[in-house]
């Protein structure tokens, strides 16, 4: 990343509020109650983040022109990662 001056940045965060909220529209969860819908709780915030290469970020439109010494290195970097909040619970008890 050193030799290409490559940066990984935040392009997208999705929180909990809009995660669940969404939830409800899918089909898979259309006609089930709301107890049986599952939703993220509260404490997971953020619920996602993606992240991307600089040299993938798409040009800005710019209302009176386009800066002309801004550059970008733009090179269409296809890199992206999502980042998830899950949660694995252990039984108690259980023998390892």
């Amino acid at each position: 990343m050193e030799a290409t001056r490559q940066k990984i940045v935040t392009a997208e965060v999705i929180n909990v509020a809009r995660r669940n909220a969404d939830l409800p529209k899918q089909v898979r969860f259309q006609g089930l109650p709301d107890s049986e819908i599952p939703l993220v709780p509260d404490k997971w915030e953020p619920y996602q983040r993606k992240y991307i290469c600089t040299h993938g970020w798409k040009e800005r439109e710019r209302s009176t022109g386009k800066r002309t010494s801004h550059k970008l290195r733009r090179t269409e970097c296809p890199f992206q990662m999502l980042v998830k909040s899950s949660c694995a619970e252990m039984e108690r008890g259980a023998s390892s």
